[in-house]
């Protein structure tokens, strides 16, 4: 998030402001999540990626999705959906290392306070201190351009 936000500051096309604002939105509520202690937190790993990612989910063996960006505009309106197994699994694997690489990413660049006995716990942690570090630089910046 933070990475592409500092892309943006750069545009011509001024767009930084709505896009910082509609950031601070997105941060804060995945902050929210990640501290409201949701049974669904167990079933969930986050990681921080210091490039810009397409949008994919991978959901059990029933399907792989990809979504793709077209423009600045929000949303992904190219999508590829696969159900085949095969498909679905090859996806996983290859998505699978380059998540745990990630992983090692996200605990070395923002390792948690207080180390936890769950690396669950500790990724969490790790994806926290990311967030608000960029619910900060949000939070300038929203000044910033309101100043201007």
């Amino acid at each position: 998030m933070w990475h592409s936000l500092r892309d943006y500051s750069t545009s011509k096309d001024n767009l930084l402001p709505d896009r910082v604002s509609y950031a601070l939105e997105r941060v804060r509520a995945l902050i929210v999540f990640l501290e409201s202690g949701d049974p669904a937190l167990q079933n969930i790993e986050f990681v921080i990626s210091p490039f810009l990612q397409k949008n994919f989910h991978i959901i059990g063996r029933l399907c792989f999705s990809e979504g793709f960006r077209i423009g600045l505009e929000s949303g992904y309106p190219l999508t590829l959906r696969q159900s085949h197994p095969e498909a679905i699994t090859s996806s996983t694997l290859l998505h699978r290392a380059l998540f745990e690489r990630l992983r090692d990413y996200t605990l070395m660049e923002y390792p948690p306070e207080h180390s936890q006995s769950s690396s669950r716990e500790n990724l969490r942690l790790a994806v926290l201190r990311c967030l608000k570090e960029s619910q900060t630089f949000c939070e300038e910046e929203v000044r910033v351009n309101a100043r201007t």
